[in-house]
């Protein structure tokens, strides 16, 4: 809304500024009244309202009875976000419309009527509006749509969600702008940017700070967040440095740069330290605009928006997959049931890998943006996006939304009656349990107003999901490693995701949505591998797993045994499936990088059936192993195979998942060897 509302009132300002002040009133001296609006108009002129509003205030000291003067600061008061005490001088104004001739002097009103949820009168004002206006200008479309946001805002402010909306604090934000919060999948690391004053001291040509990226940590212990620290350079320069995204495990930030023709650039975080950015480059990147994005959980899908032609108007969401090459494929728009004839910004794709959360200046908008949720459905579709509702949403811009991985926490960036100057960092709670006031009567001109409905339950919540986190390390000197983890989709033996731990804290995080089943198998250099094995079903409820992993080192591993959890056999058969292959070849490449390795493949049942059963069961599946090793070039004289049956369990036979840890498959390092091509 503001950009809109910005442009027309700023084209309307010139014209008026260049006016001489022959309104004030005659036999009074006005030299000091006339140097200091002249201040206050031009920074105006640079769109620097914030600042402008003194010089009016004290305008106003020396002739409090200058209209033209009580207009420009009420221009300036809405357009800097104080709405509200706006209201008070338009108010005056209103019905002196035409003795300071300003015919945008309706549309002020109405806007602030808007923005203050009087919207039966707000109506009101923008019809008379429209009604001096021709129809081939563009704000004449501009005012009947935000007719219909009012509209809309009567009856989403009359049915209000459950969420309780908190200020993150005077420790995060401050008297100047904080916006776009981006969050780590942990809740940890809270990255932002903000236009406080930065260590190379640069201002922007209107007048404030260039922007910044910083970053807030969550007390582990009070759960509050800590004063900020600037992420620094090569992130930060002098110019403007916004966040735009950052991955789920933190490890990879995007950020905006308007400098050398603007753009997304991408930085990875190595141990400790941030990479130069670099721009994404084509086919994301383009002469166009650019101005946010976001990166699934699993890595392979980036949303972005652009005003690229070929759009549905105004900018647009568009999304692109990574192909095997690494390389983004060729964008596609997410279409009609998503983008509108107005603008579409800031994309949020929760971490269940379906939800998608956005801003829209159309759908049902209540005023500017509102945050709306969608979702990817089986048939390849998205929903018909859902309001998220007030107070969430207000006839405002609300933009820059992510939610946690659970859901019961969003955070966004807000300009409210309670910031501490500009845009504040908000955090929105979905809990349940929450108790909220009774909700405020919104204003109307009927003459009996309809009493709100009490706070409804929040319906935009995401799916729920399984975070797995944790750290990766050496078993034996605990020393941190940096891995690769492979996530394979077993219905579809597909590796659906490939990330890294942090070769500093070793620390990884990832998600799983619901109604799969996963092979989890992680990779480090010099290391035996480890896999992991999840079957989640359709229906369980959002879990957050710490589980740590301790690899072993190949060149200590002699003797050693380590169960093949991703081995898969037809029921009751010695048939290996073919979502088994990626544990084989896994098995397969160490044996190749070690030529003279020897092993034995020992195959493991539960108790169910006759002991004899269970040891020819057992001994099968080992050789069914040993045999597809061979297959690919292993020389058999490497490779014994032995089936112990049910003589070995690891866990109770009394239990179906004490049985399931009893059914493997383990191979022992007999003769480890030296490596191939190893130098001395």
């Amino acid at each position: 809304m503001y950009a809109a509302l910005s442009v027309i009132f700023h084209f309307l300002l010139i014209s008026t500024i260049s006016w001489e002040y022959n309104w004030a009133q005659p036999n009074v001296s006005h030299k000091q009244e006339k140097l200091t609006l002249r201040r206050g108009k031009r920074l105006m002129s640079f769109q620097d309202y914030l600042g402008a509003i003194p010089y009016f205030q004290e305008a106003l000291k020396y002739n409090p009875n200058n209209l033209k003067t009580h207009y420009y600061l009420a221009k300036c008061l809405v357009l800097a976000g104080q709405k509200k005490k706006a209201l008070t001088y338009l108010e005056t104004l209103i019905d002196s419309a035409e003795k300071i001739h300003e015919k945008d002097l309706p549309l002020l009103y109405a806007q602030t009527l808007h923005f203050t949820m009087q919207f039966d009168k707000a109506i009101e004002y923008y019809q008379k509006y429209l009604n001096q206006t021709k129809k081939w200008k563009a704000d004449y479309r501009y005012t009947q749509r935000w007719i219909e946001q009012c509209k809309n805002g009567k009856i989403l402010v009359n049915k209000p969600v459950k969420a309780q909306i908190r200020n993150l604090g005077k420790t995060v934000n401050t008297i100047y702008s904080e916006s776009v919060p981006v969050i780590t999948g942990d809740e940890k690391t809270l990255y932002f940017t903000t236009r406080r004053p930065s260590p190379q001291g640069m201002i922007a040509p209107d007048g404030k700070p260039y922007e910044d990226v910083y970053y807030t940590q969550r007390d582990s212990l009070n759960g509050e967040w800590q004063p900020p620290k600037s992420v620094g350079p090569p992130i930060n320069t002098y110019f403007h440095d916004a966040c735009v995204a950052i991955s789920a495990n933190g490890q990879t930030l995007f950020i905006y740069r308007d400098q050398y023709n603007g753009g997304i650039f991408i930085s990875k975080l190595k141990g400790k330290n941030w990479t130069a950015p670099e721009n994404i480059g084509p086919p994301i990147e383009s002469k166009y605009y650019e101005p946010s994005a976001c990166l699934s959980a699993d890595e392979r899908i980036l949303f972005f928006v652009s005003d690229r032609p070929g759009g549905y108007g105004g900018q647009d969401i568009y999304y692109s997959i990574k192909n095997r090459d690494g390389k983004w494929s060729a964008p596609i728009n997410l279409g009609p049931s998503i983008n509108t004839p107005y603008n579409e910004d800031c994309p949020f794709f929760h971490y269940d890998n379906k939800t998608l959360y956005f801003s829209s200046e159309g759908h049902t908008s209540m005023g500017g943006y509102d945050i709306f949720k969608t979702t990817w459905r089986k048939d390849k579709t998205w929903s018909p996006p859902i309001n998220l509702g007030y107070p969430i949403n207000t006839p405002d811009d609300d933009a820059f939304f992510v939610i946690s991985p659970s859901g019961k926490r969003g955070y966004y960036s807000s300009n409210k009656e309670d910031s501490f100057g500009d845009n504040d960092l908000y955090e929105i709670l979905f809990e349940d349990s929450i108790t909220l006031p009774p909700p405020a009567l919104v204003i109307s001109n009927t003459p009996t107003p309809i009493p709100p409905l009490p706070p409804q339950p929040f319906e935009a919540a995401p799916e729920p999901l399984v975070l797995l986190k944790g750290k990766i390390a050496c078993a034996h000197t605990r020393k941190a490693l940096e891995a690769n983890i492979y996530i394979i989709e077993v219905e579809k033996n597909d590796t659906i995701s490939i990330l890294q731990s942090n070769a500093y804290s070793g620390e990884y995080l990832l998600t799983l949505p619901t109604g799969g089943i996963y092979n989890i198998a992680i990779e480090a250099q010099g290391y035996l591998f480890f896999s992991e094995h999840f079957q989640i079903s359709e229906n369980a409820p959002y879990q957050a797993i710490q589980k740590d992993f301790f690899l072993t080192p190949i060149e200590e591993a002699s003797g050693k045994k380590i169960i093949l959890k991703n081995i898969f056999f037809d029921f009751a058969k010695a048939t290996l499936r073919k979502s088994s292959e990626p544990e084989l070849n896994r098995l397969f490449n160490i044996l190749n990088e070690y030529p003279q390795m020897r092993i034995r493949i020992i195959g493991h049942t539960d108790s169910i059936g006759s002991q004899a059963y269970n040891q020819k069961l057992s001994e099968e599946r080992a050789k069914a192993v040993a045999t597809y090793l061979i297959k690919k070039g292993i020389s058999e004289t490497r490779i014994e195979y032995l089936g112990l049956g049910e003589s070995s369990p690891i866990a109770t036979n009394s239990t179906e998942e004490g049985r399931q840890q009893n059914r493997r498959i383990e191979f022992e390092i007999i003769q480890l060897g030296n490596k191939k091509n190893k130098r001395p």
